[in-house]
């Protein structure tokens, strides 16, 4: 056989050849030797969805001449980083006549580590026409060729799933007209790129999944079952890669509904198993990038498995791994930057669903039971501190012992950012810590009921009516049924509400526990008031006037006559509701009782208005938004909007109604939208 050097194989190529043609090893004698240009892009993504905004700016980018352009595409595992750079260079790439160069670096793969540069180069630059002996053995000529002969070619060239910039950067050119494409899980922060020319994937939105689910698994299927497909992408997590392998597996299962799939995700503990299809699986695309993280990172990655809430700041990811907030932070960026948790708010990081199933199985593996249980002891501790902070602020705010609106500020602020990982370690802890679910739950029952989230307030006060039952704990559960009964009050269920207050007035009766009793009273009465049945109501206002004025509660007793005067108000009775209210408002006054003292002033400017005393009523009205915007209680702040679009009404000033009416409808849409439809039908008709 000849032994002629351009038939000779280079046995020093497996990292970049695998899986390509045998000829394009072929070395040629000359670059200037005529040959088709290298064209190496996979096959396109035949169901490839959505992408639209990144789609478009890599066409922008594909425009631009005259100058090499690089581009980064980072993203999760899964996430659709190859798809799209592919999917983006098959659609430009007659734009790029000198050809496309592709090259799997192995940054993120199974079995051989990332290909080494200079063996990328190597294959590049024989793909480009160059001859052994012009390829020099040291990388850093390479890295000059191969920008030599760029510079005088207008080529694609896709770096996908590159490890890390030290990688990247021999292999890309130095001037001409190509673009550069980079895949990496990792951000690849390093790289001296714009920010401009970075794109971060991030899951698709609901109806991209959807129509990807349609493609491959049959567009009949899904628009024959709608319900069943949404909850299976939301299942998948909107992941491309989870998607794809749901609708393979429907695709090779032709006779199943896709009801039948939704149920096999729904379970948690099963969810990744059923997400496998051949040679692809969600798992296995989570392993890699999991074994390739240092000690701190992936410690710190199957710990957060175990936290139940929707994200973590850097002082609960110290606490849950048992180090200092300095390190816990600067190992959250290092996961971060690898994608595996996103930083959505500056400080808070959130964990997809998937690779949170993913993390609590490595913990499970990887952590002993004790280390668990002391994690979630740890969490557990940090969020009942966290509960307690919002609830002295709240009452500092409430009582007016510090500034009210920075008070108030500064408590809903904590509380809107850390509710539901309040709520749901509160309710991981119902079982093995019942403890830490009253403490919580009782701390920030005020801010759930002042911001309107009654739905978390009926799940975290049944657990703890369960929970203190079977501890015999009689005080807590009267707590809980009263708590679960105003819910019910607040969300137009009197008779749930109703019958909730009586069995805890019969609870509180058996305690013989009178402060208790009276404040009861005070709940039924008004779940009595909003059933409509007024004089029922002013029998339970009267008993708890009564038991307050016997136990000098001076609090409950400045209740009851707001309560009293409100109820005469509705039954036509001003004098008496006039009476009541002004000596509830002087209580609350003494008590420095604010949100009571707002309350008290928005009933009165009602009164007003019943006796015609029209200014007098709106001055109420404005002291009473005052306050409940210092306290940053909204839904009362509505209602007084409310009120006074009506004392605006009742002298045809029809503009300023109008606007009032806006200012109400723009809340309540938020806190109460039946009442804001209600609303929202009287403020119609007045005229335009």
């Amino acid at each position: 056989m000849t032994d002629d050097h351009r038939f000779q194989i280079n046995p020093g190529r497996d990292a970049y050849t695998a899986g390509r043609d045998l000829n394009l090893n072929v070395r040629l004698s000359d670059e200037g030797e005529s040959r088709p240009p290298p064209d190496q892009l996979p096959l396109d993504v035949p169901a490839f969805t959505g992408r639209e905004r990144e789609l478009s700016r890599l066409a922008e980018l594909a425009a631009t001449g005259g100058s090499v352009v690089v581009t980064a595409i980072d993203g999760t595992a899964g996430v659709g980083k190859t798809a799209l750079a592919v999917h983006a260079a098959h659609r430009c790439h007659a734009d790029f006549p000198d050809g496309r160069l592709y090259v799997d670096l192995g940054g993120h793969s199974e079995g051989a580590g990332p290909a080494d540069p200079a063996d990328v180069l190597d294959g590049f630059l024989r793909d480009l026409g160059f001859a052994s002996e012009k390829i020099s053995s040291r990388s850093a000529d390479r890295t000059k060729l191969f920008r030599s002969a760029l510079a005088k070619r207008r080529m694609i060239v896709l770096l996908d799933n590159a490890a890390s910039e030290e990688q990247v950067r021999p292999l890309l050119p130095g001037s001409g007209s190509s673009l550069v494409i980079i895949t990496s899980r990792n951000s690849l922060a390093g790289l001296e790129i714009g920010a401009d020319t970075r794109i971060t994937l991030d899951v698709l939105d609901e109806d991209q999944a959807v129509e990807m689910l349609a493609v491959i698994a049959g567009r009949d299927r899904t628009a024959k079952e709608p319900a069943a497909a949404s909850e299976i992408v939301r299942l998948c997590d909107l992941l491309p890669l989870a998607l794809s392998i749901a609708g393979r597996v429907l695709a090779t299962h032709p006779a199943w509904p896709l009801e039948r799939l939704a149920e096999r995700l729904r379970d948690e503990r099963h969810r990744l198993d059923e997400l496998e299809v051949g040679d692809r699986a969600v798992r296995a695309a989570f392993a890699i990038s999991y074994a390739k993280g240092a000690e701190a990172p992936t410690r710190m990655f199957r710990l957060l498995g175990l936290h139940p809430g929707p994200d973590v700041t850097a002082s609960a990811a110290a606490a849950l791994t048992d180090v200092d907030e300095r390190s816990a932070a600067r190992t959250l960026d290092a996961l971060a930057r690898a994608h595996l948790l996103r930083e959505e708010t500056p400080g808070r990081f959130r964990m997809h669903d998937l690779l949170r199933l993913f993390a609590r199985e490595q913990a499970e593996q990887d952590e002993s039971a004790e280390s668990r249980d002391a994690a979630t002891r740890r969490l557990f501790a940090y969020y009942r501190d966290v509960a307690f902070s919002i609830y002295d602020r709240w009452e500092a705010a409430r009582t007016g012992s510090e500034d009210t609106a920075a008070a108030a500020a500064e408590a809903l602020s904590v509380f809107d950012e850390e509710r539901m990982n309040l709520v749901r370690v509160a309710l991981l802890a119902a079982t093995d810590d019942p403890a830490t679910l009253w403490d919580i739950a009782q701390a920030i029952e005020m801010p759930l009921s002042v911001t309107r989230r009654f739905t978390d307030i009926l799940e975290l006060f049944k657990q703890v009516a369960d929970s203190a039952d079977k501890a015999g704990n009689p005080r807590l559960v009267l707590t809980a049924v009263r708590a679960i009964a105003a819910a019910y009050h607040d969300t137009w269920s009197p008779n749930l509400a109703v019958e909730g207050f009586e069995r805890a007035l019969a609870v509180a009766r058996t305690a013989r526990d009178e402060t208790a009793e009276q404040g009861i009273q005070n709940d039924l009465g008004l779940a009595y008031r909003l059933r409509g049945d007024l004089d029922a109501a002013i029998e339970c206002f009267q008993e708890a006037e009564r038991i307050a004025t016997r136990t000098r509660d001076q609090a409950a007793l400045a209740r009851a006559y707001g309560n009293l005067a409100q109820t005469h108000r509705m039954l036509g009775r001003l004098g008496e509701a006039l009476r009541f209210e002004r000596k509830a408002l002087r209580l609350f006054r003494r008590l420095r009782e604010r949100r009571d003292e707002a309350l008290a002033l928005s009933s009165l400017a009602q009164i007003h208005m019943g006796f015609g005393e029209y200014k007098a009523g709106r001055e109420c009205c404005e002291k009473a938004l005052i306050i409940f915007r210092r306290l940053g209680d909204r839904h009362n702040e509505a209602l007084a909007h409310h009120t006074m679009a009506n004392l605006y009404l009742v002298q045809d000033r029809e503009a300023e109604a109008r606007q009032s009416f806006r200012k109400a409808i723009e809340i309540l849409d938020d806190t109460d939208p039946f009442l804001a439809q209600q609303v929202r039908v009287v403020a119609t008709q007045l005229d335009p």
